[in-house]
């Protein structure tokens, strides 16, 4: 503040006011003797909007005004964090990343990377004006063949935020979706199966033409196989035969608990998406997979399997040419 001469042997008493609660003026301003200027500190609230505030200094009659410019805030990164630190592979998840304050107007871009070819993240994402958070999709290859760390990067200007995800090879492993245990017919006998769990080790083997895979507990085993010099690949095989290993037609076949299709009633259908072997071992194989038994029979089964990586067979033949 500025007077038009210098202040008295008293003194004198500026009055200040500020036409917004976002701005704090102080009370009063003295300007001692001789000073001609003053200087007075208007506080602005963190939590104030940005936009322009009105000031005034009051001596007497005499009142003077300026306007004052509040900022918005400079974005600041303060946390990066993953709903899941450990996933299968093939798996997703999602991070979040936060800021201090809200994002201004047009949002705030935060930069994403990731430490791993095994795990991917969007290049960037966008905290929305006025947000404070933002999430973000986090994928995992299934073509992983040992456990990886990936560590999941979020800047901004220049700060930077870090989260790890562990993803570990998927197991052996099949989805079956049917009803729960009903009496079964299988080669003139009958019982009770139990449902497989969603997920468990398995053994797998194959052959020039075939790929079985199975469990001891509970006692389950599906097959999957092409005509005799045919070899097994990916395809879809909408007219599939209950049996084992037929001649002449592609053919499927599952077993739990000893029981399973008769191979004179069943019927199925099976696509194969993905299959990898290598000196008799199966590397890769997913499939889905449908069966009818028929009247009398069991209730139709379908469902998925995946394999990844699993143990090297015990056998010797190269399953796919």
């Amino acid at each position: 503040m500025t007077l038009s001469a210098q202040a008295p042997s008293d003194g004198v008493s500026i009055r200040l006011e500020s036409a917004s609660g976002d701005v704090t003026a102080p009370q009063p301003l003295v300007i001692s003797a001789p000073n001609l200027t003053g200087t007075a500190v208007f506080i602005a609230r963190a939590s104030a909007a940005p936009g322009t505030v009105v000031i005034k200094a009051m001596l007497g009659t005499d009142t003077r005004e300026a306007t004052v410019t509040i900022l918005a805030q400079p974005a600041q990164l303060t946390s990066l964090q993953l709903d899941n630190t450990t996933i299968d592979a093939g798996q997703t998840t999602h991070g979040t990343v936060r800021l201090a304050n809200a994002a201004p107007v047009g949002g705030t871009t935060i930069r994403l990377s990731s430490s791993s070819s095994a795990v991917t993240v969007p290049r960037e994402v966008i905290v929305s004006a006025g947000s404070t958070s933002a999430t973000f999709l986090v994928e995992s290859s299934e073509q992983i063949n040992a456990a990886v760390t990936a560590t999941i990067t979020g800047t901004l200007d220049g700060v930077a935020r870090i989260a790890s995800v562990r993803v570990s090879p998927r197991p052996l492993s099949t989805f079956f979706k049917w009803s729960a245990a009903e009496p079964v017919y299988m080669l003139g006998s009958s019982g009770t199966v139990s449902s497989p769990p969603a997920t468990f080790q398995a053994d797998a083997l194959c052959g020039d033409n075939w790929v079985t895979v199975y469990i001891s507990d509970p006692r389950w085993l599906i097959e999957f196989s092409m005509p005799a010099g045919q070899a097994i690949r990916p395809g879809s095989y909408p007219n599939a035969v209950v049996d084992i290993r037929n001649a002449t037609s592609p053919s499927l076949y599952i077993s739990g608990s000893s029981a399973g299709c008769s191979i004179t009633r069943g019927t199925g259908s099976f696509t194969i998406t993905d299959a990898v072997f290598n000196n008799g071992r199966v590397e890769r194989f997913r499939a889905t997979f449908s069966t009818s038994c028929g009247s009398g029979g069991w209730p139709a089964i379908s469902g998925e399997i995946s394999l990844q990586s699993p143990a090297p067979a015990n056998t010797a033949t190269m399953c796919l040419r």
